[in-house]
């Protein structure tokens, strides 16, 4: 993907002289494919006064609360429009089901708003308790995630997995909160036993998803995720665009134990949850810390074995 301010451009340039998180996110601007001409003209509106990657990052910040990360029901997200047509998937089957992990995190801290110096000591068994209330099907939690759902007023694009897919691992069910992060590249999952994290595995129809009101037609109401549907972030990498000889849609997430899997990532309009949805819930306490350059670079070379993607990301 190349700016058409040469200013911007050069920016991205000297992004990818930076430390490795600074080179990722240039990487992943250069390396997109899947932006369209159109989109790509809306992201630049407004970009003159970039000239660092500072710059950059809160002009990115800006496009994703303006035409991405939507609070008004009059407005849909950019990733589902005719704009983003590179990007868009065919229609899925709708006897699907749809798997993504929720953290739940930012709303218990909301909610609990417990003072700096009480923080520490409380918080770890704040959040105990919450799954403890799941596990035993108390009130508690019910109401907590009552009031998370109408916390939720952006209307983000929501990263999911096919269970079908999560279904050719055997095991991934019990053992969930160890196998999907991984899997799915979630590394913002990280944590500590000071600093514990809230995680709920949620699990729905993909026909929630073609039958939830709104004026996106069905067929552009699931996605590949490009560098523009979520804010820069090295843990992910853009995937190629399809083409006779790589017919792949999806975009690949990347597993962050380097296991070279092309696990399918998709981003889905948004839907309000159900508290059925809800597969189990867990508390996170380990620190994710894999070395993003090796991580990219074992992701990015099985990538490029797939057929008719060897010049993908060669510049």
């Amino acid at each position: 993907m190349r700016f058409a301010r040469a200013g911007m451009d050069n920016v991205v340039d000297t992004m990818r002289r930076g430390d490795d998180e600074t080179v990722a996110k240039g990487e992943n601007y250069r390396w997109e494919e899947r932006v369209s001409a159109e989109r790509l003209i809306s992201f630049q509106k407004g970009s003159d006064g970039v000239e660092s990657p500072e710059d950059l990052d809160r002009h990115h910040g800006s496009y994703l609360t303006n035409a991405v990360n939507v609070f008004s029901k009059r407005d849909e997200p950019a990733s589902f429009t005719a704009s983003n047509v590179n990007a868009l998937l065919p229609p899925l089957d709708e006897t699907g089901i749809l798997v993504r992990v929720e953290d739940l995190t930012w709303c218990a801290s909301k909610l609990l708003a417990l003072p700096n110096d009480k923080r520490a000591e409380r918080w770890p068994k704040e959040i105990a308790s919450l799954k403890a209330s799941f596990d035993a099907g108390t009130s508690a939690f019910d109401l907590f995630f009552r009031n998370y759902l109408s916390n939720l007023i952006e209307r983000r694009p929501m990263f999911a997995a096919l269970k079908e897919e999560l279904d050719k691992r055997p095991g991934w069910r019990e053992d969930w909160t160890t196998v999907l992060p991984d899997l799915l590249g979630l590394a913002h999952l990280t944590a500590t036993p000071e600093n514990p994290r809230l995680v709920a595995l949620m699990s729905y129809p993909v026909k929630r998803v073609l039958d939830a009101p709104g004026r996106v037609a069905k067929e552009h109401r699931f996605a590949a995720p490009t560098v523009l549907d979520h804010r820069p972030n090295g843990w992910f990498l853009p995937s190629p665009l399809p083409s006779p000889e790589n017919p792949i849609h999806y975009g690949r997430a990347v597993h962050l134990r380097s296991q070279g899997t092309m696990m399918c990532e998709i981003i889905h309009r948004s839907i309000t949850y159900e508290l059925g949805d809800v597969q189990d819930v867990a508390v996170l306490t380990t620190p994710i810390t894999p070395p993003l350059a090796t991580v990219r670079k074992d992701h990015l070379e099985p990538l490029r074995r797939l057929s008719g993607c060897a010049a993908f990301a060669a510049d």
